[in-house]
Formats: C-alpha cells, structure tokens, sequence
C-alpha cells in the first residue's frame, strides 16, 4: 500500500517553540507542516485538512483543559501530547484518551523524542504487525494500542494460525506473542518464525503474565527481541515497540549502506559476492533458468567531460531506475 505524502497538524500558542518544532520536523518528515496557536484556528485547519497526525499542546489559552485534544481524536488522528508536568493524574488522563504518546516540555531532548515519535508513527502506515494471543480481549486490546500508532494489523489466536498469516504476509515486521496458547505455545511460535526470518527482518515481542521465572529468557534464547510481563502500561509497552522498530530500521539503513550503491539505489559488487551464489543455488535447487547480464553505459566519459559530473550523476540515477 502506497500512502499519500503525510500532513501534520502542530498546534502551540509559543510561536517560539511552534517554529522550532515545526524546523525539526521538517528535517526529519517529509511532508507538509500546518501550524496553529490556538483551539479555534486549529478548528478551522480541520475543516480544511485532512491530516495524518497532531501535535498538541495540551493547555492552550481558549482550551487550557485540553479540549483541543478530544477535538483532535474526534475526527480519528492519531495525537502526540505536549505538557507541561508529568503529574500521575495527568498521565492517566491522556492514557485514557488513546493517545500516541505525551511529552513533557523539559529541554532538547523532548522535543527530539517528540520528533523521533512523529516520525515513528508516519512511518508505521507502511508497517504489519501480527498480534498472536489466545484470549480475544487481551488479542484486541493489543491489537487496538498498535493501530493507535497506525500499524496495518493482524490477529491470530494461535501459534499455527499465526504461521498461515505469515505465510499470506511475508512482509510482517512485528509479532507480538503470548506464551500459553493452545496448538503451539509462543517460545515454540518464535523458534519456527526464527527458522525462516532473521531478526534483520522481524521484531518479536514475547508476552505472559506466567510466574515461570525463566521464561523471560526462554523466550530471548528462542529468538525474541524483547519481552514484557503482564500487567503492563500503554506507555511500556509503546517505547519497547518503538524502540524495536527503531532497531529494524537502523539495521536495514546499515545493511543498504554496505550493499547498495549511494548514487543508485543499486545492489553492489559486496552484495553480488555475498549473495550470488546462494540464490544461483536456490534457482537450480528449484530447476529455475538464471540470467546474468553485464551492462555498460556506451561514451559515459563524454557526458561527465562536456555537461559535468552532476549531469553525469542524473544519468547513472536514470539508468538504475530503468534497471530496476
């Protein structure tokens, strides 16, 4: 599925701290910022806009009880709260709500987290989650905390079942599982899942509220990326997902920075010696043809010599994406 450029709705009666906000989230999010200092300009912005997600602050002088928030949800945006104290009764006041997350206005490094979270939850559109987990209300609320932070999701109440799913979507990015469930129970799950997809590829989380004082590790060694024990906050479990899915993202920039050329987009010399001759292998495993092809752009040399290497350099992108 191929999203629409994001649009952000950032809303702070601090111009000051408004247009620092909307600075950095323009580094690191492309696409459209829109900017209000109140409840009732914000109002107008959404009769007009249809947005992907809010940045609210949460005490603003024509809302400074936080209605500008309930606005915001009521049209089904999912919302990153800016307050100014962590107090527990505000804390799970916004939790209650359903938000993405709160941020306390404490310096640099919130509003880098801030920014960080915005771009999580943009970049989340694209990603599947696979909620695995035999008791129905637990399976949905997990399932409804990752589609507050806009996850394309899947349920399966078992192990086995949760296999065919994957099976449908090779693409699953995040799996979270819980231990006892009937057929095949979560460490077994995570071992044939490991089986077939790295950790490079998909985050697993391991859930249970069972008293087994290894299983924790047991989960871990079997392949899980993380685990987390029942009870458990939105707010714990939101920074484990965001930060597996954060790890995932960082391994594949590396893996493309080693095995892609920058210019192009194109796989590498590296890539070819270290997965050629695997996937020959696998063609004539299957008794499929292979084709190799050795390309060279023609006078190449000229280009760079009479139009200059920027030129040169719209070429070789040109030609990668016609390669491609």
């Amino acid at each position: 599925m191929t999203f629409p450029s994001p649009k952000i709705l950032v809303v702070d009666d601090s111009r000051m701290f408004l247009q620092v906000l909307v600075n950095n989230l323009q580094d690191a999010v492309t696409g459209e910022i829109v900017s209000a200092g109140s409840m009732a300009e914000a109002r107008e912005l959404l009769e007009e806009h249809e947005f992907d997600l809010a940045m609210l602050d949460l005490n603003l002088p024509d809302a400074p009880q936080g209605e500008v928030v309930d606005l915001v949800l009521a049209r089904d945006i999912p919302v990153i709260v800016f307050a100014g104290d962590c107090a527990d009764h505000t804390r799970d006041r916004l939790w209650s709500k359903k938000i993405v997350d709160y941020v306390v206005k404490e310096g640099g490094e919130s509003l880098n987290y801030a920014v960080r979270q915005a771009r999580r939850v943009i970049m989340n559109r694209d990603a599947k989650a696979l909620v695995v987990e035999d008791s129905e209300t637990v399976r949905t609320m997990l399932a409804g905390l990752l589609r507050v932070h806009r996850f394309q999701v899947f349920e399966a109440e078992n192990g086995r079942e949760a296999l065919k799913v994957m099976n449908a979507n090779s693409d699953i990015q995040l799996i979270i599982t819980d231990y006892e469930m009937p057929e095949m129970d979560g460490v077994r799950f995570v071992r044939v899942v490991r089986a077939r997809h790295p950790k490079d590829e998909v985050a697993i989380i391991g859930i249970s509220s069972h008293e087994q004082e290894n299983l924790s590790a047991r989960f871990l060694k079997s392949g899980a990326n993380d685990f987390l024990t029942k009870p458990f906050s939105s707010e714990e479990f939101y920074c484990r997902v965001s930060q597996n899915m954060d790890l995932l993202e960082y391994i594949h920039t590396i893996k493309d920075y080693s095995e892609k050329d920058f210019l192009t987009g194109l796989y590498n010399r590296r890539y070819l010696f270290a997965q050629g001759a695997s996937r020959v292998r696998r063609k004539q495993k299957r008794g499929e043809k292979i084709y190799l092809a050795m390309l060279d752009i023609d006078h190449f040399k000229k280009i760079n010599d009479q139009y200059g290497h920027e030129k040169g350099d719209a070429v070789l992108k040109d030609m990668g994406e016609k390669l491609r």
